[in-house]
């Protein structure tokens, strides 16, 4: 039999087995608890792993889809960039002409900005904006289309119908139609994947530049085109890159009257001339051609695109001149009094682009209609600027000479017999520059206007489009 001591160490043995093999259970417990865990883990990720998978073939699937069917877009402002005297007197045939010419053209141009493999697959749109029924008109009148209405649509309708991608669009007989379309057009492709390249033809007219500013210096996106002017040595305006012996119509003299240039400043001007310039326009376009421009305003007053260059146009006296404003309609002195009664507007802010008082300012900053703001331009012009026809400040936002055409003067006029229109010698002698240096943008002022004949406007370039030496390009 076992002694009490052999006794004593196999109840050691039984107790040291069961301790173990109760370690040898919590140890195979957690074992399989992290093995489960384990397990768990490698599902989220698999399933992590798969939406990853998915999300990159679904990019790549619109990767794909962006590279196929590439374009570059060729933005035409129609009531300035107007096509040569050529095409349009062939009426219909002159429009096929002139979009088979443009799209070999614009091929040509892609070559130093596109790689070859590019320029073989990219399509060319062309989106043309005008006025029918006022560029009809205007150039009725210069001889190149008949006395009917709408007389250019033959042309505009070959235009569109010669090439898949080319259309010439009537943006109607609104003031800002051909602009609002330009400018929506140019958003919504200018971040576009699949746009390759702008080329944008709109430079007569400042009122881009706010547009355009945010692309300066990326000219693998846009490309500035600027027509040739029809006035060639003859013309008064500052010309940059422009050849030297352009071509001049045999009409030229006949569209003077109508489309003369009055000194304007085109956005290269501007560009080139304030780098730093940011210029907030309002939702106004430019001004229509009129029947007779010489019954409205003075010939030479100085024109829109000058003022919102800011160079301070001055007479042989060094009187100030400026743009007078147009005469509220009804809306527009609706939309002022109820936005009036709403808050009243800082007058700096809208009109100078900057307030003094800053966040301190207790006056309404939030923006004005296009209606409103033109409202509030015109009662401000009607208050004499202390400093008068010496003013020298772009922003100044006051009235330098009476703004109303057929006032004489008198006890209901607060400005000075020499400072109205019949008393003042509207001849642009010099341009000055701004004695102060602004600090903000300027909200620039639309011109007067006599007639609903949109199109050319009295106050612009009549660039001519279209030929072997087709654009002046300058890179943005």
């Amino acid at each position: 039999m076992l002694g009490e001591r052999e006794l004593l160490g196999l109840d050691s043995q039984l107790n040291n087995y069961i301790l173990a093999s109760k370690q040898h259970h919590v140890t195979q417990d957690n074992l399989l608890e992290d093995f489960q865990q384990l397990i768990t883990d490698y599902r989220q990720l698999r399933s992590d792993y798969e939406e990853e998978k998915a999300s990159r073939e679904k990019y790549k699937k619109m990767a794909r889809g962006q590279e196929r069917d590439p374009f570059v877009l060729v933005l035409v402002d129609g009531d300035s960039y107007i096509f040569r005297d050529k095409y349009i007197k062939a009426g219909a045939s002159g429009g096929v002409s002139a979009a088979q010419n443009m799209n070999s053209v614009i091929k040509d141009m892609l070559q130093s900005r596109l790689s070859p493999s590019e320029v073989d697959q990219c399509r060319v749109m062309v989106r043309i904006y005008a006025n029918l029924s006022g560029l009809s008109k205007s150039l009725a009148k210069a001889g190149l289309v008949g006395q009917e209405a709408r007389s250019l649509a033959p042309f505009t309708s070959s235009f569109t119908r010669a090439q898949d991608l080319f259309d010439f669009v009537d943006a109607g007989d609104k003031k800002d139609g051909a602009d609002f379309k330009i400018r929506e057009m140019f958003r919504l492709f200018a971040e576009n994947s699949q746009c390759k390249h702008i080329f944008f033809a709109g430079c007569h007219d400042v009122g881009y530049l706010s547009l355009l500013i945010p692309y300066r210096g990326k000219a693998d996106r846009v490309t500035l085109l600027k027509g040739l002017c029809k006035y060639g040595d003859t013309c008064l305006n500052e010309h940059i890159g422009q050849p030297e012996t352009p071509e001049t119509p045999e009409n030229a003299q006949k569209v003077e009257n109508l489309e003369k240039s009055e000194n304007r400043l085109s956005v290269m001007q501007i560009l080139q001339k304030y780098p730093a310039l940011s210029v907030r326009s309002t939702a106004e376009a430019p001004v229509p051609v009129s029947s007779k421009p010489s019954d409205v305003l003075p010939e030479n007053r100085p024109a829109e695109a000058t003022a919102r260059g800011r160079i301070i146009p001055v007479n042989k006296n060094g009187d100030r001149l400026e743009v007078l404003c147009e005469k509220p309609s009804a809306d527009a002195w609706k939309a002022y009094h109820v936005r009036k009664e709403q808050h009243k507007v800082c007058n700096s802010h809208h009109l100078a682009g900057r307030c003094e008082m800053g966040p301190n300012c207790e006056l309404d900053h939030t923006e004005l209609s296009p209606l409103a703001l033109t409202t509030l331009r015109f009662i401000l012009k009607k208050n004499p600027c202390p400093k008068g026809s010496t003013c020298r400040d772009p922003t100044c936002y006051v009235g330098h000479l009476c703004q109303i055409d057929d006032c004489s003067g008198g006890s209901s006029c607060r400005f000075k017999a020499d400072k109205h229109i019949q008393n003042l010698d509207f001849n642009v002698a010099r341009w000055v520059e701004p004695e102060f240096a602004p600090v903000a943008p300027v909200v620039v002022s639309p011109l007067p206007s006599s007639s609903a004949a949109a199109g050319s406007n009295s106050g612009r370039t009549a660039p001519s489009i279209l030929d072997d030496d087709t654009f002046v390009v300058h890179d943005i």
